[in-house]
């Protein structure tokens, strides 16, 4: 860009002349960057477009495998309960964490990686341990 040098005595002059320059270029910016919105051009938004995924699978408890219901899957996105069978079906953002957990079961923990059916295996609860009297509570 080129900048002109003025005098004192033309400076009167050119001003109306410099801000309708100013305001022309002004509305010019403001058109392109409309049209780059819709094209999405320079202007790209901040946050990226998650990809959703619909997980399915079955959770079953440890050490046998069977099949076991009324679990919780949760997910950023919905919270479900297996049935009878285990089977279990929510959706939630590729990557996103996903939490496993049954009433005296250690919970798991997992990413939503891809659409693939999961089988998630739940193991028991470790007994507490009674510090008072050193024993396995039962």
């Amino acid at each position: 860009m080129w900048t002109e040098c003025v005098s004192e005595k033309t400076a009167g002059t050119r001003a109306p002349l410099a801000r309708a320059g100013s305001a022309a270029a002004l509305a010019l910016l403001c058109v392109l960057g409309a049209l780059s919105l819709r094209s999405g051009g320079i202007f790209t938004p901040l946050r990226q477009e998650t990809t959703v995924l619909t997980l399915t699978g079955v959770v079953n408890a440890a050490p046998r495998g069977a099949p076991l219901a009324g679990a919780a899957v949760a997910s950023d996105r919905e919270l479900c309960i297996t049935d009878a069978l285990g089977f279990f079906r929510l959706r939630a953002a590729e990557g996103a964490p996903l939490l496993v957990r049954a009433p005296g079961y250690e919970p798991l923990r997992l990413a939503a990686a891809n659409e693939r059916p999961l089988i998630v295996l739940l193991f028991p609860e470790a007994p507490a341990l009674d510090k008072a009297a050193g024993s396995f509570d039962n």
